[in-house]
């Protein structure tokens, strides 16, 4: 969360403004250009609208509608497992009946239309309203992300999807701009015109995935024809020690981070923080992912995969740790250049490591399995910080919230001793 950072399950590539960085992905053909063009820019306005939907809701939920920490993490916690049970029905959904592009699109425009109602919901009908659109909506952002690699994998095709980061940067970069300038002009508009909350912020995040259908007019020639979905045997998976333990990690990773995740929004709005330095604090941490991202094939090349994903562990429980003891605004902001290794280990380390160490019958299964254990990682994270920031609700606000961030590395911590005990140097 970006969610790329280790937020956004999700999840983040090429920097559009550079000719050269273009010309390693399209082929110079006019008609593949034209497509890949609109690979890239879909990619930009899908993620220019999670920036103004994922960093903000707990901020709304918390400073916005003073809800308990109960209610919060429900509203978390609630809609992740609806996102996370409703993957195979999409997937059934773009390999089956509509295909990758239509289910794309009917996704998009879903969630645009879900998160315009969204800004509403609250004032129509209260917490149970919320609540469900809420599911309503994660349902269908927790689809559309993973959608999106799909549509980008299949354009660049096998030989070429090396260069996959490289998109993925371009998402970075339009996630940190609409964090950085987009989201607070809106929060000020919001309050300017006397609008409820964050109206505003969730009216352009609807309007930035309405933008994302725009640029889905494609040519599908060139995209991979459709694979039928394959069930793989766990049973190699459960042999793996390695694959275990990695899986195990992730998931004690994703529980410490979503937990710390969930209300580092709020405690910088309680330590009396403008908009302003929220959005900055999240600039620090996708700046330094961007940049790692690029390099990928260097620092795996020179930390090596394993030990790339155990300086993700190493880094997150700093992080965490270091937000629980240090309270300066400047040591928030430098903190958060621990996120950027902390997302490459995870999102994109692991998943290197498992093509490494599984046999190819079960190489898809054990992909899931990353995503499934960052998932219910949330799930539990979400539930777990409300209740240790109710533990601590007879401190100030803001030092319950960073009290309950030492669980949050201690989790971690966790994942790191599991993770060097138990997984083994990749054999290729």
């Amino acid at each position: 969360m970006h969610v790329s950072n280790l937020n956004n399950p999700a999840p983040p590539g090429i920097s559009i403004a550079v000719p050269e960085e273009i010309d390693s992905i399209f082929t110079g053909d006019a008609a593949r250009d034209r497509t890949g063009w609109q690979v890239v820019l879909s990619t930009w306005f899908l993620y220019l609208g999670q920036s103004l939907v994922y960093p903000h809701f707990t901020r709304y939920y918390d400073l916005d509608l003073h809800l308990p920490d109960w209610q919060i993490g429900l509203l978390m916690a609630v809609p992740a497992v609806g996102a996370l049970c409703l993957q195979p029905v999409w997937g059934y959904i773009s390999d089956r009946i509509l295909g990758r592009t239509m289910a794309f699109r009917v996704v998009v425009v879903l969630t645009g239309l879900i998160l315009a109602l969204y800004a509403f919901s609250y004032q129509w009908g209260g917490f149970p309203l919320l609540m469900f659109a809420g599911f309503l909506f994660w349902s269908c952002y927790g689809s559309g992300l993973p959608l999106n690699a799909a549509i980008i994998l299949s354009y660049l095709g096998r030989p070429r999807r090396h260069l996959f980061g490289r998109i993925r940067v371009a998402g970075s970069i339009s996630f940190t701009l609409g964090m950085f300038m987009l989201a607070p002009l809106l929060v000020s508009i919001s309050q300017t015109l006397g609008l409820y909350g964050r109206t505003m912020v969730f009216l352009g995040g609807s309007c930035m995935y309405f933008l994302t259908v725009l640029f889905t007019r494609w040519d599908e020639n060139f995209f991979e024809r459709h694979s039928p979905p394959v069930f793989r045997s766990f049973v190699g998976i459960l042999r793996n020690r390695s694959l275990i333990a990695l899986f195990v990690s992730i998931f004690l990773l994703s529980a410490g981070a979503s937990a710390g995740a969930q209300y580092i929004g709020p405690y910088i709005g309680h330590r009396g923080l403008p908009e302003f330095f929220f959005a900055t604090f999240w600039f620090v941490g996708v700046a330094v992912e961007i940049g790692l991202t690029y390099n990928l094939q260097k620092v795996v090349r020179f930390w090596g995969l394993r030990q790339t994903i155990l300086i993700a562990f190493a880094s997150e429980y700093l992080r965490w740790l270091g937000m629980s003891i240090l309270s300066a605004p400047v040591w928030i902001l430098l903190l958060n250049i621990l996120q950027g290794p902390a997302v490459i280990g995870v999102f994109f380390a692991s998943a290197m490591y498992l093509d490494a160490e599984c046999e190819e019958s079960v190489r898809a299964s054990a992909q899931a399995m990353i995503y499934f254990s960052f998932m219910t990682g949330q799930v539990t994270g979400f539930l777990l910080s409300s209740a240790m920031v109710d533990f601590y609700s007879y401190l100030p606000r803001a030092q319950a919230i960073q009290s309950a961030f030492f669980w949050s590395s201690f989790s971690i911590l966790t994942a790191l001793v599991i993770g060097t005990a138990f997984m083994k140097r990749e054999t290729a």
